[in-house]
Protein backbone atom coordinates (compact mmCIF):
# COMPACT_ATOMS: atom_id res chain seq x y z
CA UNK A 1 0.00 0.00 0.00
CA UNK A 2 0.84 3.48 -0.97
CA UNK A 3 1.75 6.19 1.69
CA UNK A 4 -1.47 8.11 0.61
CA UNK A 5 -3.52 4.71 0.41
CA UNK A 6 -2.25 4.45 3.85
CA UNK A 7 -3.07 7.55 4.77
CA UNK A 8 -6.84 6.95 3.46
CA UNK A 9 -6.96 3.43 5.18
CA UNK A 10 -10.15 3.60 7.51
CA UNK A 11 -7.79 1.48 9.39
CA UNK A 12 -5.55 4.46 9.92
CA UNK A 13 -6.54 5.79 13.34
CA UNK A 14 -5.96 10.01 14.11
CA UNK A 15 -2.99 9.45 15.70
CA UNK A 16 -1.22 7.91 12.87
CA UNK A 17 -2.54 10.01 10.35
CA UNK A 18 -1.47 13.30 12.37
CA UNK A 19 1.97 11.31 12.22
CA UNK A 20 2.43 10.77 9.21
CA UNK A 21 1.37 14.38 7.69
CA UNK A 22 4.12 15.21 9.81
CA UNK A 23 6.85 12.72 8.66
CA UNK A 24 5.81 13.90 4.95
CA UNK A 25 5.52 17.64 6.23
CA UNK A 26 9.45 17.46 7.25
CA UNK A 27 11.17 15.56 4.20
CA UNK A 28 9.63 17.45 1.68
CA UNK A 29 10.45 20.90 0.75
CA UNK A 30 10.03 23.22 4.03
CA UNK A 31 8.42 26.50 2.96
CA UNK A 32 7.41 28.51 6.05
CA UNK A 33 5.14 30.83 4.40
CA UNK A 34 3.25 27.68 3.43
CA UNK A 35 3.32 25.82 6.30
CA UNK A 36 2.24 29.45 8.41
CA UNK A 37 -0.45 30.01 6.37
CA UNK A 38 -2.12 26.14 7.03
CA UNK A 39 -2.01 27.29 10.52
CA UNK A 40 -3.39 30.11 10.46
CA UNK A 41 -6.20 28.59 8.25
CA UNK A 42 -7.16 25.96 9.92
CA UNK A 43 -8.31 28.42 13.04
CA UNK A 44 -11.53 28.50 12.12
CA UNK A 45 -12.35 24.86 11.72
CA UNK A 46 -10.27 24.40 15.30
CA UNK A 47 -13.43 26.64 16.64
CA UNK A 48 -15.56 24.52 14.84
CA UNK A 49 -14.71 20.73 15.90
CA UNK A 50 -14.41 22.77 19.52
CA UNK A 51 -17.88 23.62 19.47
CA UNK A 52 -18.81 20.19 18.02
CA UNK A 53 -16.97 18.60 21.06
CA UNK A 54 -18.79 19.79 23.65
CA UNK A 55 -21.84 17.80 23.87
CA UNK A 56 -19.43 14.83 24.08
CA UNK A 57 -17.77 17.04 27.08
CA UNK A 58 -21.27 17.55 28.47
CA UNK A 59 -21.90 14.14 28.73
CA UNK A 60 -18.70 13.28 30.29
CA UNK A 61 -18.66 15.64 32.71
CA UNK A 62 -22.37 14.54 33.98
CA UNK A 63 -21.26 10.36 33.97
CA UNK A 64 -18.05 11.52 35.92
CA UNK A 65 -20.22 13.25 38.24
CA UNK A 66 -23.00 10.58 39.01
CA UNK A 67 -19.88 8.19 39.36
CA UNK A 68 -18.35 9.84 41.98
CA UNK A 69 -21.20 10.63 43.64
CA UNK A 70 -21.97 6.59 43.22
CA UNK A 71 -18.55 5.84 44.73
CA UNK A 72 -18.96 8.17 47.62
CA UNK A 73 -22.24 6.36 48.51
CA UNK A 74 -20.36 3.11 48.25
CA UNK A 75 -17.67 3.75 50.66
CA UNK A 76 -19.95 5.46 53.04
CA UNK A 77 -22.20 2.71 52.69
CA UNK A 78 -18.97 0.18 53.31
CA UNK A 79 -17.93 2.37 56.32
CA UNK A 80 -21.56 2.59 57.75
CA UNK A 81 -21.87 -0.48 60.13
CA UNK A 82 -25.01 -3.00 59.95
CA UNK A 83 -27.44 -1.87 62.43
CA UNK A 84 -28.69 -4.58 64.66
CA UNK A 85 -32.93 -4.20 64.04
CA UNK A 86 -33.49 -6.59 61.56
CA UNK A 87 -35.63 -5.05 58.99
CA UNK A 88 -33.10 -1.98 59.11
CA UNK A 89 -30.13 -4.72 58.76
CA UNK A 90 -31.52 -5.92 55.42
CA UNK A 91 -32.10 -3.19 54.04
CA UNK A 92 -28.44 -2.27 54.37
CA UNK A 93 -27.34 -5.72 53.40
CA UNK A 94 -29.06 -4.99 50.17
CA UNK A 95 -27.99 -1.64 49.64
CA UNK A 96 -24.66 -2.94 50.26
CA UNK A 97 -24.55 -5.59 47.29
CA UNK A 98 -26.52 -3.03 44.80
CA UNK A 99 -24.51 -0.37 44.98
CA UNK A 100 -20.87 -1.81 43.68
CA UNK A 101 -23.30 -3.02 40.49
CA UNK A 102 -24.61 0.57 39.89
CA UNK A 103 -21.13 2.03 40.43
CA UNK A 104 -19.52 -0.95 37.46
CA UNK A 105 -22.27 -0.08 35.12
CA UNK A 106 -21.74 3.64 35.78
CA UNK A 107 -17.94 3.15 35.58
CA UNK A 108 -18.16 1.36 31.95
CA UNK A 109 -20.66 3.83 30.72
CA UNK A 110 -18.25 6.95 31.67
CA UNK A 111 -15.66 5.01 29.69
CA UNK A 112 -17.23 4.84 26.83
CA UNK A 113 -18.26 8.97 27.07
CA UNK A 114 -14.51 9.62 28.08
CA UNK A 115 -12.80 7.50 24.90
CA UNK A 116 -15.68 9.84 22.37
CA UNK A 117 -15.10 12.83 24.57
CA UNK A 118 -11.12 12.05 23.64
CA UNK A 119 -11.91 11.51 19.94
CA UNK A 120 -13.90 14.60 20.03
CA UNK A 121 -11.23 16.51 20.92
CA UNK A 122 -7.76 14.56 19.03
CA UNK A 123 -7.47 17.63 16.55
CA UNK A 124 -6.14 19.36 19.51
CA UNK A 125 -3.13 17.54 19.77
CA UNK A 126 -2.70 16.93 16.25
CA UNK A 127 -2.71 20.44 15.64
CA UNK A 128 -0.03 21.31 18.45
CA UNK A 129 1.91 18.95 16.57
CA UNK A 130 2.06 20.46 13.61
CA UNK A 131 2.60 23.92 14.94
CA UNK A 132 5.53 23.06 17.32
CA UNK A 133 7.10 21.00 14.00
CA UNK A 134 7.23 24.80 12.35
CA UNK A 135 8.24 26.38 15.86
CA UNK A 136 10.89 23.93 15.68
CA UNK A 137 11.93 25.32 12.04
CA UNK A 138 11.93 28.80 12.52
CA UNK A 139 14.94 30.91 11.33
CA UNK A 140 17.48 31.21 13.79
CA UNK A 141 17.52 35.22 13.87
CA UNK A 142 16.34 37.56 16.28
CA UNK A 143 13.07 38.53 14.41
CA UNK A 144 11.99 35.31 15.16
CA UNK A 145 13.48 34.27 18.40
CA UNK A 146 10.54 35.71 20.65
CA UNK A 147 7.42 33.80 19.07
CA UNK A 148 8.57 30.12 20.02
CA UNK A 149 8.38 31.16 23.49
CA UNK A 150 5.15 32.97 23.27
CA UNK A 151 2.90 30.44 21.40
CA UNK A 152 4.59 27.41 23.91
CA UNK A 153 2.63 29.26 26.56
CA UNK A 154 -0.67 29.32 25.19
CA UNK A 155 -2.42 26.79 26.60
CA UNK A 156 -3.94 25.54 23.52
CA UNK A 157 -3.61 21.72 25.15
CA UNK A 158 -6.13 22.55 27.28
CA UNK A 159 -8.34 24.10 25.01
CA UNK A 160 -11.33 21.35 26.09
CA UNK A 161 -15.08 22.53 25.64
CA UNK A 162 -15.61 23.25 29.28
CA UNK A 163 -12.94 25.81 29.67
CA UNK A 164 -15.14 28.83 29.55
CA UNK A 165 -13.81 31.91 28.00
CA UNK A 166 -10.53 30.27 27.55
CA UNK A 167 -10.91 28.79 23.88
CA UNK A 168 -11.36 32.92 22.64
CA UNK A 169 -8.45 34.19 24.69
CA UNK A 170 -6.03 31.52 23.68
CA UNK A 171 -7.19 31.59 19.62
CA UNK A 172 -7.38 34.88 19.62
CA UNK A 173 -4.03 35.39 20.47
CA UNK A 174 -2.55 32.64 18.24
CA UNK A 175 -4.17 34.19 15.29
CA UNK A 176 -2.78 37.08 16.00
CA UNK A 177 0.75 35.88 16.14
CA UNK A 178 0.07 33.56 13.28
CA UNK A 179 -0.84 36.43 11.07
CA UNK A 180 2.45 38.64 12.55
CA UNK A 181 4.64 35.41 11.49
CA UNK A 182 3.00 34.48 7.87
CA UNK A 183 3.33 38.22 7.06
CA UNK A 184 7.51 38.59 8.61
CA UNK A 185 7.91 35.02 6.78
CA UNK A 186 6.28 36.65 3.57
CA UNK A 187 8.48 39.93 4.07
CA UNK A 188 11.44 37.68 4.93
CA UNK A 189 10.91 35.23 2.03
CA UNK A 190 11.06 37.78 -0.41
CA UNK A 191 14.05 39.62 0.15
CA UNK A 192 15.99 36.04 0.86
CA UNK A 193 14.85 35.08 -2.28
CA UNK A 194 15.81 38.07 -4.73
CA UNK A 195 19.12 38.09 -2.83
CA UNK A 196 19.92 34.15 -3.36
CA UNK A 197 18.97 35.30 -6.62
CA UNK A 198 21.29 37.91 -7.13
CA UNK A 199 24.00 36.26 -5.91
CA UNK A 200 23.81 33.03 -7.62
CA UNK A 201 23.51 34.78 -10.84
CA UNK A 202 26.67 36.31 -10.07
CA UNK A 203 28.09 32.71 -8.99
CA UNK A 204 27.46 31.57 -12.25
CA UNK A 205 28.78 34.90 -13.82
CA UNK A 206 25.98 36.12 -15.61
CA UNK A 207 24.28 39.14 -16.58
CA UNK A 208 20.86 39.88 -16.05
CA UNK A 209 20.06 39.37 -19.65
CA UNK A 210 22.14 36.17 -19.88
CA UNK A 211 19.69 34.70 -16.92
CA UNK A 212 16.67 35.90 -18.75
CA UNK A 213 17.74 33.82 -21.70
CA UNK A 214 19.35 30.58 -19.59
CA UNK A 215 15.71 30.80 -17.47
CA UNK A 216 13.27 31.44 -20.47
CA UNK A 217 11.72 34.12 -18.03
CA UNK A 218 11.48 37.75 -18.60
CA UNK A 219 14.15 40.04 -17.43
CA UNK A 220 11.41 42.83 -16.08
CA UNK A 221 9.95 39.54 -13.88
CA UNK A 222 13.53 38.38 -12.69
CA UNK A 223 14.15 42.45 -11.65
CA UNK A 224 10.83 42.45 -9.59
CA UNK A 225 12.58 38.76 -7.67
CA UNK A 226 15.94 40.80 -8.02
CA UNK A 227 14.69 44.71 -6.82
CA UNK A 228 11.20 44.55 -5.99
CA UNK A 229 11.37 41.84 -2.99
CA UNK A 230 8.45 40.25 -5.68
CA UNK A 231 7.36 36.74 -4.73
CA UNK A 232 8.00 34.02 -7.08
CA UNK A 233 5.04 30.70 -8.31
CA UNK A 234 7.14 27.29 -7.12
CA UNK A 235 7.28 26.84 -10.66
CA UNK A 236 9.36 29.54 -11.81
CA UNK A 237 11.26 28.58 -8.35
CA UNK A 238 11.74 25.45 -9.75
CA UNK A 239 12.87 26.79 -13.23
CA UNK A 240 15.60 28.97 -10.88
CA UNK A 241 17.13 25.94 -9.53
CA UNK A 242 17.41 23.93 -12.44
CA UNK A 243 19.53 26.31 -14.39
CA UNK A 244 21.52 27.54 -11.37
CA UNK A 245 21.87 23.64 -10.44
CA UNK A 246 23.07 22.95 -13.91
CA UNK A 247 25.06 25.96 -14.82
CA UNK A 248 27.32 25.77 -11.02
CA UNK A 249 27.25 21.68 -10.94
CA UNK A 250 25.93 21.24 -7.79
CA UNK A 251 22.55 20.74 -6.10
CA UNK A 252 20.46 23.99 -5.30
CA UNK A 253 16.95 23.42 -4.57
CA UNK A 254 13.80 25.56 -3.77
CA UNK A 255 14.72 25.00 -0.44
CA UNK A 256 17.98 26.63 -0.81
CA UNK A 257 16.74 29.67 -2.59
CA UNK A 258 14.39 30.63 0.25
CA UNK A 259 17.39 30.15 2.85
CA UNK A 260 17.91 33.24 5.27
CA UNK A 261 21.79 33.91 5.02
CA UNK A 262 23.09 34.14 8.31
CA UNK A 263 22.91 37.27 10.16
Amino acid sequence: MTPIRWLLAERATPKHRARFTLDLMARRAFSLVRELVKLQGAIPNFRRKLKASRPFAMKFEATRARYDAAVGVLNEVLRTPLPEERTARQVAIARRERQPSRVQKLGKVLAIRANRYAASTDFIGTFIDQLELVLQRLPLTSQWSRFPGELRKLRIRQLGPSTGSLPNQELETLEIRLKEMVELARATTKTTLGSNIDRLRKECGWTFDQLAAETQLAKTLILGHVNAGKGAHPSTLRVYAGVFSVKLNRSITVADLEKPLPE
